[in-house]
């Protein structure tokens, strides 16, 4: 749990790190979007009131996922805001994908909607069934 504690502040921090232009400081963003490894998840997952959101679609779903998962499927745009919006955007979230391609897409779109704080799983559902044999 220290290690990621660490590795969570670790994160946070250089996020906040701005650059100066002109004698002047810029502010820092609204939302922050994370890419983190799956050794940050497998510590994540372990506290039951986490926003762990799988954006696979329903049967890639079924196969498997991480623990405490929801699905909310990236490909069915009509439900895929009004799912989102059930969630506390102040609150963080954590989406993850098969491989990654669906997950950056889907964390630029709470980006818009307003989340301040996601998290993006490395590599997917792929690199995580790989690093958990």
């Amino acid at each position: 749990m220290k290690r990621y504690i660490l590795i969570v502040f670790l994160a946070m921090a250089s996020m906040q790190i701005s650059c100066k232009e002109g004698g002047k400081k810029e502010e820092a963003p609204v939302s922050s979007v994370h890419v983190v490894s799956t050794e940050v998840y497998k510590e994540v997952i372990k506290d039951d009131n986490v926003t762990l959101i799988d954006v696979r679609t329903p049967k890639e779903f079924a196969e498997g996922s991480l623990p405490g998962a929801v699905n909310i499927d990236y490909y069915d745009q009509k439900n895929f805001f009004d799912a989102f919006d059930k969630y506390d955007r102040k609150e963080p979230i954590y989406i993850y994908c098969r491989t990654g391609n669906r997950s950056i897409p889907t964390a630029q779109k709470l980006v818009e909607m307003g989340f301040e704080e996601i998290y993006d799983m490395e590599g997917g559902y792929m690199q995580w069934t790989k690093d958990n044999q």
